[in-house]
């Protein structure tokens, strides 16, 4: 059987984290006014602040989540169904295993 690996993408969650985080800045700032416009400076700032925490928190969840399986991976053998339980033999008896025995006349 072929060892299949995971495939960790850190370039697309950092891309994926660029758009959250120009969302998230754009709803923070326009939207919501929690920024104020007193300086491009001062917006600029908080624009790269946002922006940057959410590509690095993505870069992270992409290293840190479970990954899913690859697509070429072959399913999980599924567990065995317990059968009927074989019924143990009984012992055999101080008669039974006296006959099996070999006597003293032959």
């Amino acid at each position: 059987m072929a060892d299949t690996t995971i495939k960790r993408r850190p370039i697309r969650a950092a891309l994926y984290g660029l758009m959250l985080g120009i969302s998230i800045w754009y709803f923070l700032q326009f939207q919501f006014a929690s920024f104020a416009l007193d300086s491009v400076t001062g917006v600029a700032t908080r624009a790269v602040i946002v922006i940057v925490a959410t590509m690095l928190l993505a870069v992270v969840w992409a290293y840190l989540a479970p990954a899913r399986k690859p697509k070429g991976a072959a399913p999980a053998p599924a567990p065995a169904a317990p059968g009927p339980e074989a019924a143990a033999a009984p012992s055999p008896t101080i008669e039974e295993a006296a006959s099996d025995l070999p006597s003293e006349d032959e």
